[in-house]
């Protein structure tokens, strides 16, 4: 009967360890999912920037297409939100952020970069962190480490050597 009972006793351990590992490959391929829409936005961030290139020189047409990385970074407001609800308050983001940490440091890279353009001054962690709607500001979990962020800025200058 002990026997029994301690059989009885690891297969309903077992059982509940593979429930908790299904439920975290659930929430894993869900925020998968949702980071695989920032590379979208990544490769429109990118193409546009290329542009910049193109248009020294020329102030109206350098305008506009810092204006579409703009327009582009706007699309990250949805993103992270559907991310943040994917990772949801009960997992930390810290056990995911490596899913989205190269994206988030070439979305810093961009915004610090045209900041650069129009100002000729570097932007602080905060205010990018702002320009890609995440932290604080935005109620949102997903945050710029400072990791993203200083490897964004430091990708700035072979971007302007272009």
């Amino acid at each position: 009967f002990n026997t029994r009972q301690r059989t009885e006793s690891m297969e309903d351990y077992f059982r509940n360890i593979q429930e908790q590992l299904e439920a975290k490959e659930a929430v894993r391929e869900t925020i998968s999912l949702a980071v695989k829409k920032l590379q979208p936005i990544n490769r429109a961030v990118e193409s546009s920037l290329e542009k910049v290139q193109t248009s020294v020189g020329d102030a109206k047409a350098q305008e506009s297409v810092i204006q579409k990385v703009r327009d582009h970074l706007s699309e990250l407001q949805k993103v992270w939100k559907e991310l943040d609800d994917a990772i949801g308050t009960k997992v930390s983001t810290e056990q995911y952020r490596r899913m989205w940490a190269s994206t988030m440091s070439s979305f810093a890279m961009a915004i610090v970069f045209i900041h650069w353009i129009e100002k000729r001054e570097l932007l602080c962690r905060d205010k990018v962190e702002e320009a890609m709607y995440v932290g604080e500001k935005y109620s949102s979990r997903i945050q710029l480490d400072f990791e993203d962020y200083l490897s964004g800025v430091c990708a700035v200058p072979k971007e302007l050597a272009r």
